[in-house]
């Protein structure tokens, strides 16, 4: 099973498939991909996941997905790295 990202201090895989993820976490970066953007707003990404910009359950998956190489946060905005649109991308486990 080929390794979608690693980490980059030890080189361990972190992520090799969508079951690596929590099906939350999942469904997240999924609807980051079908909100077709470049990038996201974090209040726009949270309206549409039906959770507060500043609540803590969506900010830890966002941090999840980050640290999972997937996602990355700029100014308040979210856009999916290569891994995460191959994840995100319609019926795709990753593998």
């Amino acid at each position: 099973m080929a390794t979608l990202t690693n980490c980059p201090h030890c080189g361990k895989s972190l992520v090799q498939s969508a079951e690596d993820l929590q099906p939350k976490a999942l469904a997240l970066l999924r609807l980051i991909g079908e909100m077709q953007a470049p990038d996201v707003e974090n209040h726009a990404l949270a309206a549409a996941a039906g959770s507060s910009p500043e609540g803590g359950a969506f900010d830890r998956r966002l941090t999840g997905l980050k640290r999972r190489g997937l996602i990355e946060r700029n100014n308040g905005r979210v856009s999916l790295t290569e891994a995460g649109r191959i994840l995100a991308g319609p019926d795709n486990t990753g593998k």
